[in-house]
């Protein structure tokens, strides 16, 4: 790891180079994948020397990625970065193994290990094995509350028929491309016009799935129509953890098994039309039966291919929010599908690694809130920075437009360890005072104090920040002020 981590330097600096989210992108592949390999069973027993080396090899990237000073406090250096310390990500990557092999078909000899009486004794006091370790997270993350949907190990569309019929069509493009931010109603009159130039359906149905924030509380929906008269409106809940691509691709299979359900042999070959506003579904269904790896995934390819054998099916992509009368029902449903009881639908595996990941960052972000503070001598206890950012993610900067160069002096002064501050200089020894050299009054110029209440750029300030002493808080909130405050005094 830390030889690869000297790529991150030679594509960057703290003035030039990659961006944070691409650096981060970087190092996620190329550097600490050598540390996740199997990570989840050797990770959890790791000494903490061990574990200490690791940790130092992580800071260094995030120094790489942030810009921050070496200074800069290991807290924030990592939310900066927005990687986990492997303190905590040790215990996520062994849930995950864990509610992998609990999913896994049931000769799987690894499920015999997850069984307590078939535990290897406790050798190491601090190598507790990384079942122990996964089930008690699992526990406290409240996945053993819900049951389990077993993985899909094999589709079962065998390969030998996996090409799909002639008669299923996808349709991820409207007919007149249009932005996405475009007015709702330019958007609707595009799909419109795309629906308008389909085959006529003889049974058509609009889709949609919800999810509580896109992860919690699922609810699948659906309107079907028939001859242009609506027959029915489907409601299905998507479980208490799920996401939205799950409950958009529930929402697709409860809506085809409807439609195999009212059709008969009798029925003449009819034009089906499916309309949904999750573009990622329909692209990922478009690739084939033989691809798929969700167990709802491949359910929709069986009621595909049943129907394709006699009828057109057409799957077409609208915008959603849009106005089109069909989507507009279906998203009303699929919330009010979501408040439906949610106690027996299996949570999958895609949702059970996402919750981990929150419930174990959740944990983390609110131990480092009450950690102990270092002596209040350092500059950057001037602020409480957990306080500034809050308790969710901390955005990479350049994703709001911002220069690399800028990015670096944002992040600096959030975490108080910039070279831009009076007070940092002095902390480093290069000024022999902390006082502010802009109002002369004497007071140490931190972050808090240049951004908030010196006098002497409180006009600039109440220009920027619209008020003359906002809150620090209220100031990082608006990254791009910022750096015009710091442009409008010459400090960028």
């Amino acid at each position: 790891m830390l030889q690869r981590n000297n790529v991150l330097r030679a594509i960057s600096d703290t003035t030039w180079g990659c961006s944070p989210s691409d650096l981060r992108s970087a190092y996620l592949a190329f550097s600490r994948a050598c540390a996740d390999y199997a990570a989840g069973a050797w990770m959890p027993g790791l000494s903490e020397s061990g574990l200490r080396e690791l940790e130092t090899v992580q800071r260094q990237a995030c120094r790489t990625i942030t810009g921050c000073v070496r200074s800069t406090p290991v807290d924030a250096l990592a939310r900066e970065a927005d990687l986990l310390p492997f303190s905590a990500r040790r215990r996520q990557l062994a849930a995950v193994a864990v509610e992998r092999h609990s999913r896994d078909l049931p000769d799987d000899p690894v499920q015999r290990i997850l069984l307590p009486e078939n535990r290897p004794r406790q050798r190491l006091r601090y190598d507790r094995g990384w079942a122990r370790t996964g089930q008690e997270l699992s526990k406290d993350a409240g996945l053993d509350d819900f049951p389990r949907e077993p993985l899909l190990v094999v589709a079962n569309t065998p390969p030998w028929e996996s090409p799909p019929p002639p008669t299923i069509f996808f349709h991820t493009g409207l007919v007149r491309p249009v932005p996405h931010n475009a007015p709702a109603e330019q958007r609707r009159t595009a799909a419109e016009e795309t629906l308008a130039g389909l085959p006529n359906p003889d049974v058509q149905a609009f889709t949609d799935g919800s999810a509580t924030a896109g992860t919690e509380r699922g609810g699948a929906g659906a309107v079907v129509y028939r001859s242009g008269r609506e027959v029915k409106r489907i409601r299905a809940p998507a479980g208490r953890f799920t996401s939205s691509y799950t409950a958009e691709l529930l929402a697709l299979r409860e809506t085809l098994k409807y439609i195999e359900s009212i059709l008969t042999d009798q029925d003449p070959a009819l034009c089906i039309q499916l309309c949904t506003d999750s573009l990622s579904s329909l692209m990922r269904l478009r690739e084939g039966p033989a691809s798929q790896t969700e167990r709802a995934a491949d359910q929709v390819w069986l009621s595909l291919r049943r129907l394709g054998r006699r009828h057109r099916v057409d799957l077409q992509w609208v915008p959603g929010h849009a106005g089109v009368a069909g989507n507009e029902i279906a998203d009303a449903v699929a919330r009010e599908a979501a408040e439906l009881p949610q106690d027996g639908i299996p949570i999958t595996f895609v949702a059970a690694k996402s919750l981990l990941k929150r419930h174990v960052s959740r944990e983390w972000v609110e131990s480092t809130r009450h950690s102990r503070p270092a002596p209040a001598t350092r500059p950057h206890l001037s602020h409480d920075y957990h306080g500034v950012v809050g308790p969710g993610r901390v955005r990479l900067a350049d994703r709001l437009g911002l220069s690399r160069r800028e990015d670096t002096a944002l992040v600096r002064l959030r975490t108080g360890h910039s070279p831009a501050l009076q007070a940092y200089r002095h902390f480093i020894g290069v000024e022999e005072d902390d006082g502010c050299p802009t109002c002369g009054g004497g007071d140490r110029e931190d972050a808090e104090h240049f951004l908030t209440s010196c006098p002497a750029t409180a006009r600039v300030r109440h220009d920027v920040f619209g008020r003359d002493d906002p809150t620090l808080r209220e100031v990082f909130a608006d990254p791009c002020r910022v750096i015009e405050f710091l442009r409008r005094l010459g400090r960028l």
